[in-house]
């Protein structure tokens, strides 16, 4: 979380308290739309800041290597944008048919758990192994909202006739900039 630190004004004790309620065993607390909202926004910001970072750096950066790196972290983070949207769309969904959300589970345990520390590692170490660690976690993460989505799409027809979208065309075009063919 000191990655986000640098990013986002917020003092480390409420970062602190936001890993301790998020990894309490309350399941609705952990699981709430809110709390996945606000774990999704931060891994985005950070995925944005990574972007933003690297682009500065191959700009004036006569090396290919660099401006390969900087291609493969933009195709990387078309791929989170598009996570981002679904996920967000799900947790506006969820916020306005709470009594419904239990069928819906979620995927910010991956994403905490595993894609953010990569996005950490990467972002400290600056370097393609790193860039691969992060699209592999985040593909597995992919995976996740896929599967959710076909989830949805299969047996939460209810929930789709009020108004909640599987996203699996979208899904689809995500996976590929992940390495997923």
């Amino acid at each position: 979380m000191s990655f986000f630190l640098n990013l986002i004004p917020i003092s480390a004790d409420a970062v602190g308290d936001a890993r301790h309620n998020s990894r309490s065993n309350c399941s609705t607390q952990r699981h709430h739309p809110a709390t996945q909202a606000a774990k999704q926004s931060l891994f985005h910001a950070g995925m944005q800041a990574v972007t933003a970072l690297f682009n500065n750096m191959a700009a004036p950066s006569t090396d290919p290597a660099m401006h390969a790196l900087a291609a493969k972290v933009q195709t990387t983070n078309s791929a989170a944008d598009v996570l981002h949207t679904v996920t967000s769309d799900w947790s506006r969904w969820s916020t306005a048919h709470y009594e419904n959300m239990a069928a819906l589970g979620g995927q910010t345990d991956t994403l905490q758990d595993r894609v953010v520390p990569a996005l950490m590692a990467f972002n400290k170490f600056k370097a393609s192994r790193g860039l691969d660690a992060l699209r592999a976690a985040l593909l597995s993460y992919a995976r996740g909202v896929r599967a959710q989505g076909a989830i949805i799409l299969l047996n939460e027809q209810t929930m789709v006739k009020d108004g909640l979208e599987s996203h699996e065309s979208e899904l689809d075009q995500a996976l590929p900039a992940l390495g997923y063919s």
